[in-house]
């Protein structure tokens, strides 16, 4: 067994615009001013060029996902791909009230010759499936619909091993009107269908607040012995960093495991020729990319 070290995220260089607010023609709200790019992810297609998928908040008929094509990110802007992703109602993906859609926050994740894209809708966790890299089908969960487990939003999987590991966030409203959200995992050995345990909440207050949005876009890597999850808060629009020797736990109403803080909006890592990329939402009309390394304390 490799020896354990801790390391310490660190973003070098400068930041590159990878993609930029579009017109979504039809689509559009009124007030373009408005449109927001948010939650995302990418994978490599068959021609070995990245496609980027997000969020686009406040369109004119609600949450839709945009998608991009581009070859670095270290370069941009990326060719934009069009609306890939509206919400299905016949599939459960009902929206935040008849006529908003509202679908979020794509995550790709390979398996056995498929790729496989999670998002979420209606305050569940949906799936996709792609045999070709290109197109993508629903997956039929446990009630006829795209869902595959129950709660949450800002979807991310990583394997841990025989197990798939589903961390997602989750809002909570009491009685009395009090929100409070926190990251939940859920782990199961099938990552197509619904046999997901019950949820463990891995992370929950601390600096970056209780509220109902001060716990979003989980985002968890595993680095010489340690697990590592990047956590934003949209109550300070930061991003916090925790450190474990578990990925089920970084601390509940505990910042023992912060090692670090940055100024960014619901990041995602990717790795390209060896090299990583850390993701940033900045002033919400397109995406920016930097270098990120780690670095031993």
């Amino acid at each position: 067994m490799s020896e354990k070290r801790p390391l310490r995220p660190v973003i070098v260089g400068d930041w590159v615009r990878i993609c930029e607010n579009l017109d979504l023609g039809p689509l559009n709200n009124p007030d373009r001013s408005k449109q927001d790019v948010v939650d995302h992810h990418a994978y490599r297609g068959k021609d070995g060029r990245w496609r980027l998928w997000a969020c686009i908040r406040n369109s004119g008929v609600g949450r839709v996902i945009y998608g991009w094509v581009g070859d670095s990110f270290a370069k941009g802007p990326w060719e934009p791909l069009g609306v890939v992703l509206r919400a299905s109602p016949e599939w459960g993906e009902a929206s935040e009230g008849n006529p908003r859609e509202h679908v979020g926050a794509p995550f790709f994740v390979e398996h056995e010759d498929l790729l496989y894209c999670f998002f979420h809708s209606n305050g569940h966790i949906h799936l996709l499936v792609s045999r070709d890299r290109e197109n993508f089908e629903r997956v039929k969960g446990w009630d006829s619909t795209s869902r595959i487990h129950q709660g949450g939003r800002d979807v991310m999987l990583m394997r841990w091993g025989e197990y798939w590991l589903s961390y997602s966030t989750v809002t909570k409203v009491s009685a009395d009107g009090w929100a409070e959200s926190f990251v939940i995992v859920r782990k199961s050995k099938d990552i197509r269908f619904w046999r997901w345990a019950d949820h463990t909440i891995v992370s929950q207050g601390g600096v970056g607040g209780n509220g109902a949005v001060s716990a979003e876009s989980p985002f968890v890597v595993y680095k010489a012995g340690y697990y590592y999850l990047f956590r934003s808060s949209s109550m300070d629009f930061r991003t916090y960093v925790y450190r474990s020797e578990t990925p089920f736990h970084f601390g509940v109403h505990d910042d023992s495991k912060l090692i670090a803080d940055f100024d960014l909006k619901a990041p995602e890592i990717f790795e390209e020729n060896g090299v990583e990329y850390i993701t940033h939402l900045a002033d919400f009309k397109g995406l920016m990319a930097a270098r990120l390394e780690w670095r031993e304390e």
